[in-house]
């Protein structure tokens, strides 16, 4: 499914409600480096986070900065640009 499939698919209360965000370098940066896996040392400390994990917390954290909801962010077609359910305080 394509980006492009999003809008016809997501019900049109969201797509109202969504707002377009633009991250800065330093945020799109930081984003990429949480979607890298961890390197791992043999010793048993458990299980380190997973990549999937890493990249949601990245999410929520980035919202928590810009006033949106880390889990509702969808791509665009530019590399720093997103859309996402603003938190009910920052509408």
């Amino acid at each position: 499914m394509s980006n492009d499939d999003f809008e016809e698919l997501a019900p049109a209360a969201e797509l109202e409600n969504r707002k377009t965000y633009t991250m800065s370098e330093t945020q799109f940066d930081r984003l990429l480096r949480a979607c890298i896996p961890p390197k791992v040392i043999s010793i048993h400390t458990g299980e380190p986070q997973s990549t999937q994990d890493s990249a949601n917390l990245a999410w929520i954290k980035l919202g928590a900065q810009m006033g949106f909801d880390g889990t509702t962010a969808k791509p665009t077609k530019e590399r720093r640009v997103f859309t996402a359910i603003p938190h009910k305080e920052s509408s």
